[in-house]
């Protein structure tokens, strides 16, 4: 019978602790990011959104999950655009608002799910109310951005949770990887 002591617990739990944040590792490093239009998919997935700008925007901003219900953070994503290029619904939907906040032009569509996408700057916005399809126009970029250059800042919600746009525009491909080298178990 081997007695355990306290420095051999404390080793075989940093062991573990470290086996687990190299599959950890492992694992976020074989998910693979691809644009929503990219064809050849293998499992032939679609993303749930399409883009809302034409063609497929640069990320000039991610989204930053604050720590808190009110603290720091960036809500959103902002892409890279021109003034006047439509912005287009990233899926169908209702248009919930149609209006200004704090001087720029915003419009909200709620979408099946509950999920609600939001736009910024917009001008020539679309009414509220409007049912829209994806890919309908619902306004054009305006100015008054909070980035250096034209920008739109698209943002999505479910409910009071912020979520992160990218991951509704993008296919998410999962690679399942042997963690160490002759790992692998043969049948």
């Amino acid at each position: 019978m081997a007695i355990t002591t306290p420095h051999r617990r404390r080793s075989a739990l940093s062991r573990s602790l470290v086996a687990v944040a190299v599959w950890l590792a492992v694992l976020s490093g074989s998910l693979v990011l691809m644009p929503a239009d990219v064809a050849g998919s293998p499992s032939g997935a679609e993303a749930p959104w399409r883009w809302p700008l034409a063609p497929v925007p640069r990320v000039e901003q991610p989204f930053e999950r604050p720590a808190t219900a009110y603290g720091r953070g960036h809500r959103g994503i902002d892409l890279s655009a021109e003034e006047g290029q439509p912005v287009l619904a990233v899926a169908d939907g209702v248009v919930t608002h149609s209006g200004m906040v704090a001087g720029r032009g915003t419009v909200t569509v709620r979408h099946s799910g509950g999920v609600a996408s939001t736009y910024e700057p917009l001008d020539d916005r679309i009414a509220e109310g409007t049912e829209v399809g994806a890919g309908v126009t619902l306004g054009r970029i305006g100015s008054g951005s909070h980035c250096e250059e034209p920008c739109l800042h698209l943002g999505a919600r479910l409910g009071e949770e912020y979520l992160d746009p990218l991951l509704l525009l993008t296919r998410v491909r999962i690679v399942l990887l042997p963690l160490l080298p002759g790992t692998a178990r043969t049948p």
